[in-house]
């Protein structure tokens, strides 16, 4: 687990773009969640209205996708300038023969969890052997963080635990009240979402 750490990074076509803007240049940013919140006001909010981009001669538009996966293709296809995916997402692209690379990393540790209710018989990542364990959507960058941090603790990412696309906020909440997800692999921002419909009192594994 230790060694496991997803760094966020901003992505670019290899080619068709030099970096230098110019004045009120319209670049188009995609956020790889549908759920923009509060958590991704450093994105989104803060260099607007405080007027960095504009600053920067640039006219930024912030768009949600859903998925690193569906980042990765608007960036190839030049739909998108820049996105948001992990690093783990940026690699398989690259395997593939897709021409992006990161430029810049945001966040220097991973931002995934792994979540269950606090009362729950899972304890460890090995007690989720045999389990349901639920995702935003199976394209997002938590599915392989949580795949690599199974099999860390023994258990088979393919065979040893059963597959949810839930979604997020109250889709995911859902899920866990009717009992059909024991886990839910997310990341921070989408997780403080279940903390504010009552779901506070959480532990993460591991």
């Amino acid at each position: 687990m230790r060694g496991i750490y997803l760094a966020l990074s901003s992505l670019m076509i290899l080619l068709g773009f030099d970096g230098q803007a110019d004045a009120q240049e319209k670049v188009v940013y995609a956020v790889t969640t549908s759920n923009i919140s509060v958590g991704h006001a450093a994105q989104s909010s803060i260099p607007l209205t405080e007027g960095f981009w504009k600053a920067e001669g640039l006219d930024v538009e912030v768009i949600g996708l859903s998925g690193a996966t569906a980042g990765i293709q608007q960036v190839a296809s030049g739909q998108v300038d820049f996105a948001t995916v992990g690093g783990d997402a940026l690699l398989i692209a690259r395997a593939k023969g897709l021409k992006v690379k990161a430029v810049y990393t945001y966040a220097r540790k991973s931002i995934y969890r792994i979540v269950v209710p606090e009362d729950d018989s899972v304890k460890t990542l090995a007690d989720l052997k045999g389990k349901t364990l639920g995702a935003p959507d199976m394209s997002a960058g938590s599915v392989p963080y949580a795949r690599a941090a199974l099999s860390s603790a023994g258990v088979d990412p393919q065979n040893g635990v059963k597959w949810l696309s839930v979604g997020i906020g109250g889709q995911a909440a859902n899920a866990f009240r009717q009992k059909a997800i024991d886990g839910w692999a997310a990341w921070d921002t989408v997780i403080a979402s279940l903390d504010r419909r009552n779901f506070r009192q959480r532990h993460r594994c591991p």
